[in-house]
């Protein structure tokens, strides 16, 4: 709660005006005319405006406002009360709000106001300046009063996620996740004979009586999961409300959640100018550190690429499962992924592009219809280890055969050809590999293994 003692500025109203106005233009018709009569149409409001004067309005207010709370989730309500302690008569204003999305919905009495805001983004938006306007008791003069407000920190929301997936190797803390390794658990492993230190409850007592020897039940042991988010910021396009930074951060905050509900430790890591990270942890304040990380990111272009050699061991553990919440729009994130895959770390990539590229009525021969299908068969090689496409007639050249090309050459991916005499069904009874000895063979040998394994016949070339 803030109290600051004001001395206002009175100015006269609109209604002041008007009944200036109305008395002034009376009294000038009972002269013009000549008929004193219609001066008594003007008395009331003279009477009034002197009552007015006589009653002066109070010299200094004492305002109280306040906002809270200063941080909440999107959809949370955020009051702004402001009270004036003095003999005044009705109390309204705005507030600016900063161009935060919100609803707003007034409320109060006659000597306080009151606004519900609820914020519909995320991010640190400061609400103020709150403007009020004041009138006396008499309602014929007014002032101005124009408060401070603090920042408000919108968090965004967090829908509950009960089935998360978990990495091959767990840290040694204890946590929810059953290890491979025996230790202390919950679920059951094996029965072994009894050794010195068992706890008696473990003792498995219909196995120990048909053996005629002591055994206990052996059980997985419970460990906790280091989880590293990591958002990319590089990128930022879509519709408003369904952007993929909103996206990637809504999904992000769920994901930290989802992890600190279950005991893990978590951290994150935001690629986008600076390289910024929080070391994982299973606090409870680590859900607000984390998500002030993402809410600082910076708002400008970059160029510099995200060094995963800069990020400390404390803050990328190693087997630490990486969750990377990214539209693949910007080279530099794909670098990063295959950066971290390549270092051994298990990575879980979201793909957060909730949009095509713009489209507009295609036209005789501009090729709009077929740049569309090449963005598309970018965008499905890209998540995809295996492309299949289709080869056009030689006789009628079609724009398909630019995709085929597009497909060899610009993917990066293994491109299976369908050719346009194929009827039967897709068979590898005999495969010919051409060889020779250069690297491009190399690596569309090793990309095609999986199928080659299940070929009767190889001829090499």
């Amino acid at each position: 709660m803030s109290t600051r003692e004001i001395r206002p500025r009175w100015r006269p109203t609109n209604t002041q005006r008007r009944l200036v106005t109305v008395a002034a233009l009376a009294c000038l018709a009972a002269l013009i005319a000549g008929r004193p009569t219609l001066v008594l149409l003007a008395a009331p409001l003279v009477g009034a405006l002197l009552a007015s004067w006589l009653r002066p309005a109070p010299r200094h207010l004492r305002v109280d406002w306040d906002a809270g709370p200063a941080r909440a989730l999107e959809g949370d309500p955020i009051t702004i009360t402001s009270t004036v302690d003095a003999p005044v008569g009705r109390v309204t204003g705005t507030s600016a709000l900063a161009g935060m999305p919100h609803e707003v919905r007034p409320g109060g009495d006659t000597d306080a106001a009151l606004w519900t805001v609820l914020p519909r983004r995320w991010g640190r938006w400061p609400i103020g300046p709150l403007h009020l306007d004041v009138t006396d008791q008499t309602g014929l003069l007014h002032t101005d009063l124009e408060l401070p407000l603090p920042e408000v920190i919108v968090y965004p929301a967090t829908p509950r996620l009960d089935l998360l997936p978990a990495g091959d190797r767990l840290a040694r803390q204890i946590g929810e996740h059953v290890a491979a390794a025996v230790g202390h658990g919950g679920e059951f492993a094996t029965v072994r004979p009894l050794q010195p230190g068992d706890p008696a409850r473990h003792i498995n007592w219909a196995v120990s009586s048909r053996r005629q020897a002591l055994h206990v039940n052996a059980r997985f042991a419970e460990r906790a999961l280091d989880v590293v988010v990591a958002v990319d910021t590089f990128s930022d396009v879509g519709p408003p409300g369904a952007r993929t930074l909103d996206v990637a951060v809504r999904g992000a905050a769920a994901t930290v959640a989802g992890y600190l509900r279950h005991h893990d430790r978590v951290g994150v890591v935001v690629l986008g100018g600076m390289l910024r990270w929080v070391g994982p942890d299973s606090a409870d304040r680590q859900f607000y550190r984390i998500m002030e990380s993402i809410l600082d990111m910076p708002r400008w272009e970059s160029v510099v690429d995200p060094e995963i050699d800069r990020i400390p061991r404390q803050a990328l553990p190693a087997g630490a499962l990486v969750v990377m919440f990214s539209p693949l729009l910007d080279e530099r994130a794909v670098r990063a992924i295959t950066d971290l895959r390549q270092r051994g770390f298990p990575v879980i990539v979201c793909d957060v592009l909730t949009c095509e590229p713009p489209q507009r009525r295609p036209r005789n021969g501009d090729g709009a219809d077929l740049a569309l299908r090449l963005w598309r068969l970018d965008r499905i090689a890209l998540r995809h280890d295996l492309a299949i496409v289709g080869q056009g007639e030689p006789e009628s050249p079609s724009p398909n055969d630019m995709i085929l090309e597009a497909a060899l050459f610009d993917t990066g991916r293994p491109v299976l050809v369908v050719p346009y005499i194929q009827s039967a069904p897709f068979r590898l009874d005999r495969v010919l590999l051409c060889w020779d000895g250069s690297r491009s063979a190399a690596r569309a040998i090793a990309d095609a293994l999986p199928l080659l394994e299940h070929a009767t016949d190889i001829d090499v070339v």
